[in-house]
């Protein structure tokens, strides 16, 4: 059964990438990261190179998500649209903020601060206090 256009990108976790892109290199270690996941919450890495060279699609999901696409690399991440990536350590920890109670095994999350943080009025201003 196909899904309609508002759930596939409400509930696709789908990333789109093109061979010899340095930014797209960077999501390189999706496959170890989708190792660690059940196979329906797993990140599908879609290759776009002939649609960019030839302009034939050869995936469906390029079809689908076409209008949408405007850089590589790009994430279709339920719901969300993330273009572009600036480091790993970035991209981990979107993707482990995300996907947390997914996971098969339980992962540290270095990145994540938490720590009950509150507004505090003071002299020079508000300011947060984390406790």
């Amino acid at each position: 059964m196909l899904k309609t256009d508002r759930e596939l990108f409400m509930t696709g976790r789908n990333l789109f990438t093109i061979q010899f892109c340095n930014r797209c290199a960077l999501y390189s270690h999706i496959e170890r990261f989708n190792s660690n996941m059940p196979p329906d919450k797993r990140i599908k890495v879609i290759d776009c190179t002939k649609w960019q060279e030839t302009g034939i699609p050869d995936d469906p999901l390029i079809v689908k998500y076409s209008r949408y696409i405007d850089g590589f690399p790009i994430l279709f991440f339920e719901g969300r649209k993330i273009s572009g990536s600036n480091t790993i350590i970035e991209i981990d920890s979107f993707l482990k903020t995300f996907c947390a109670n997914d996971f098969k095994l339980p992962v540290n999350i270095p990145y994540l601060f938490d720590k009950d943080c509150s507004y505090k009025n003071t002299f020079f201003g508000r300011r947060i206090v984390c406790q």
